[in-house]
């Protein structure tokens, strides 16, 4: 499946791409970053990334992502997720999920699309939160939990190569061990998707121990970080054209 992207000037950070002669690297306050990953099946393949400094521009194109990934996703997966049981996802809910879940119910919404509207919710609730100036990086963790229990419930019932859809979103701390981490095991596979990943093992190490000792990166790390999860997303993004 082939991963969309976007041009646009003075946005590179938001797709994980760094045009020559940009600067997003000037901020150095907290940064937010969301990896989405889909597998349709061992050939089909996709990622996505995006990194922002502001909230709501983050929190913005995650949403977007997730929606689309989740459509095609849902579609390819539909009798699964029709069939689906998803008992313990409505019993984790807050009492204002709760009352949504039971109206949509008594309407004949499918239990399947119950959740789904519960999680639009969550990220609708989460844009008020910005506007009123009261979000937090948990707000978005918790639709983002939500999303890939109900991605990982809806296709359980497939046995041979089981598909999956989900999306890890952290803060710069607890992200950067997870991008090395998650590079280097695509490092240790028997096709990397591109040589210039081979030059990611020479900041790796460096970004692991800047994470473990210390409670915020310093600006050189944090730069360095940046630039290559820029390069990374670039080259998923050809690797999804391929």
């Amino acid at each position: 499946m082939q991963n969309p992207s976007r041009g646009e000037v003075g946005e590179g950070a938001r797709y994980g791409i760094l045009r020559e002669g940009e600067t997003p690297l000037s901020y150095s306050g907290t940064w937010y970053f969301g990896h989405i990953i889909c597998e349709m099946s061992p050939r089909s393949r996709y990622e996505q990334l995006t990194y922002h400094h502001d909230l709501l521009r983050f929190h913005t194109d995650l949403v977007e992502r997730a929606k689309g990934a989740a459509r095609g996703f849902r579609d390819i997966f539909s009798e699964y997720f029709r069939l689906a049981a998803y008992p313990e996802l409505l019993g984790d809910l807050d009492p204002g999920e709760i009352s949504l879940a039971a109206e949509l119910g008594k309407n004949g919404r499918p239990e399947h699309d119950v959740i789904w509207q519960v999680i639009n919710y969550r990220m609708f609730r989460q844009v008020r939160a910005i506007a009123r100036g009261t979000a937090r990086m948990e707000g978005i963790e918790a639709w983002v939990g939500l999303f890939n229990r109900f991605m990982r419930c809806g296709v359980a019932r497939v046995r041979t190569d089981p598909p999956c859809l989900r999306i890890y979103c952290a803060e710069t701390e607890p992200f950067a061990p997870y991008f090395c981490d998650h590079v280097a095991s695509r490092l240790a596979g028997d096709k990397p998707c591109s040589p210039l990943f081979e030059d990611l093992r020479q900041v790796m190490d460096k970004l692991r121990r800047v994470s473990l000792r210390r409670a915020a990166f310093d600006q050189a790390s944090l730069d360095q970080l940046l630039q290559w999860v820029g390069r990374y997303g670039e080259t998923v993004r050809q690797e999804g054209k391929g």
